[in-house]
């Protein structure tokens, strides 16, 4: 069997010959499609409010010679774009929260096709402020 493939024209022949000499061809059109990057999952994070939380992205892209950029919405108003220098496959992610409570974290990678992969994560922020109760005494 013998194939052949032009880089300029999307097309690969098949030519079969068989033992008596016979031959027998056909053709067919390919299509090479972007393949999205894809994110890891990132599990639910607890943090302080005031100190930093840090998470790592990582990911994987098959695609050669893609620009990828990561967008990171941290659920509180804040959302952060890094463009991703060739040959990176994490990125650490630093954010400090203000405010206590459960924030839905969403991070994407896009590649410079379009292809895209999201992942979500809670951040659960609990208070910096202690309080004491103490009880009124009374004559």
């Amino acid at each position: 069997a013998r194939r052949h493939l032009d880089r300029r024209d999307p097309t690969v022949t098949l030519v079969i010959t068989d033992e008596m000499g016979a031959v027998g061809s056909d053709w067919l059109v390919v299509t090479v499609t972007n393949v999205d990057p894809v994110l890891s999952e990132i599990s639910d994070q607890s943090v302080v409010a005031g100190q930093v939380l840090t998470v790592t992205a990582s990911f994987f892209d098959p695609g050669s010679e893609d620009v990828l950029t990561l967008d990171v919405d941290w659920g509180d108003g804040l959302t952060e774009t890094f463009p991703l220098p060739d040959g990176t496959e994490a990125f650490p992610l630093d954010h400090i929260y203000a405010d206590d409570g459960t924030y839905t974290v969403k991070v994407t990678v896009t590649d410079d096709d379009g292809g895209e992969s999201e992942v979500q994560f809670l951040a659960i922020v609990s208070s910096t402020s202690h309080r004491i109760w103490l009880p009124v005494i009374s004559k």
